[in-house]
């Protein structure tokens, strides 16, 4: 009975149930607009630097500059033999434990301003302390690749004066140690969630649109990781990150990315190379090893040529000649063009008198090309000899190949023939004029 009675009083009439209703739905549609308004919106990326408000083709990549790498492979030895100098994302590199602590020169927080100045690196058994261009030259790295601007793009720092420091630092490895080759490491993008992630990814597209073309003015190599490590938005991919760098499988994946991009002729082996000038503009070594596959201070490695010659020097090295010592022969044009005094205090300070040593110097191109030719005893002489032909190892988008070496392009998905076999036309010193 006392229960019935309760149910009674704790019922509602008709009209209260269909106010409790219309409550209901009142509840629920302000939920379902705060679930519209600020959860889909976060999720989708709508709000602080979501992909509306940024712009991934506002500072397009030019990807047509000799600086950028092109797609090839290399092994483990490609990282093994080279230095990562930069801030923190060269830090989590050598923390991942995929580079060891004598690859890796720099701090986290490091800003390209204060990477000239700060001394930050030191060696076991040494009480000094080195800047990174100091520290190079005792590490005797093949290659050295520069991981920074992370810190500059906050704002504070305009294109125009972090380029400046970026060349000079840049120029002040080449200066301190000429025979490693030097790539300049695209600026690792942010991630959707980063704050103001649209304005910071802007600035980062920015800043590596204007270091990619540096790099090619003054003869270094780019990487643009951008495709290794942004994502179909062009922010980066979440995974790759953490707060202080990269994560185990960002490491992981900017790695990888590097030995897929090494500059290099599409051939692991070939009778000759003729290489039309060398120069420290185009390499800190005249001629990047990676492309020849020798180095008079580090030996030789893959592609194998029998012989290499070289015809000029560019106007920029200034008569430095130093990483000539590569070649095998060269001209009487090179020569009359060399200063001495400019190139062996750059073996001197290396302390390697190889990599300022001379090959054979022949009157003209014809009498290298023959030099080369007649002292290159493994040829097929019945298929002919198996010529690579490059204006200088940084311009590797297009080069010249022999007849023999047709087949081998043919068998490749990245190479594409594009003339039929043309004549080398001399001129009356006996210099190469033209092809046709």
């Amino acid at each position: 009975m006392s229960r019935e009675r309760n149910e009674e009083k704790k019922g509602l009439s008709p009209t209260q149930r269909k106010a409790c209703v219309v409550l209901a739905l009142c509840a629920l549609a302000v939920v379902m607009s705060i679930l519209a308004a600020w959860v889909l919106p976060t999720k989708l990326g709508l709000f602080a630097g979501g992909k509306d408000s940024y712009d991934p083709d506002a500072y397009p990549l030019d990807t047509t500059l000799d600086s950028i790498l092109p797609q090839s492979a290399a092994d483990d030895a490609y990282i093994t033999a080279s230095v990562f100098a930069g801030d923190q994302y060269a830090v989590t590199l050598q923390k991942d434990t995929r580079i060891t602590l004598n690859q890796f020169v720099g701090q986290e927080g490091l800003q390209i301003s204060k990477a000239l100045s700060n001394s930050c690196v030191n060696f076991a058994s040494d009480a000094s302390s080195y800047t990174i261009p100091q520290a190079i030259p005792k590490m005797k790295a093949r290659r050295v690749f520069v991981m920074l601007g992370a810190n500059d793009v906050d704002g504070s720092v305009s294109v125009d004066s972090f380029i400046a420091d970026y060349k000079q630092f840049l120029q002040s490895i080449r200066s301190a140690y000429a025979y490693c080759d030097i790539i300049a490491v695209g600026i690792p993008p942010v991630t959707e969630d980063s704050t103001n992630a649209a304005e910071t990814q802007t600035r980062i597209d920015q800043f590596n649109q204007a270091i990619a073309a540096a790099s090619s003015d003054l003869g270094f190599k780019y990487l643009n990781t951008a495709e290794a490590l942004k994502n179909t938005r062009g922010y980066g991919e979440g995974t790759y990150f953490e707060s202080n760098g990269f994560s185990t499988s960002g490491a992981r994946a900017l790695l990888e990315y590097a030995k897929s991009r090494m500059a290099k002729v599409p051939f692991d082996q070939a009778d000759i190379l003729f290489v039309d000038e060398t120069g420290k503009d185009i390499s800190g070594a005249g001629m990047d090893p990676n492309v020849t596959g020798r180095s008079p201070v580090l030996g030789i490695s893959r592609p194998f040529f029998q012989r290499i010659a070289v015809f000029d020097l560019t106007d920029k090295s200034h008569g430095n000649f130093g990483g000539l010592g590569s070649a095998d022969v060269t001209t009487q044009r090179l020569y009359r063009k060399i200063d001495f005094e400019q190139t062996y205090p750059n073996g001197i300070t290396a302390a390697e008198p190889l990599a300022v040593r001379l090959p054979a110097v022949m009157p003209s191109d014809r009498t290298a090309m023959q030099f080369a030719l007649r002292t290159a005893t493994d040829c097929d002489w019945e298929k002919g000899p198996r010529i690579v032909w490059l204006k200088n190892t940084l311009s590797l988008s297009e080069f010249y190949i022999s007849e023999a070496l047709i087949p081998d392009a043919e068998a490749l998905d990245n190479v594409t023939i594009v003339s039929e076999p043309m004549e080398v036309i001399f001129d009356e010193e006996g210099n190469v004029k033209e092809l046709r």
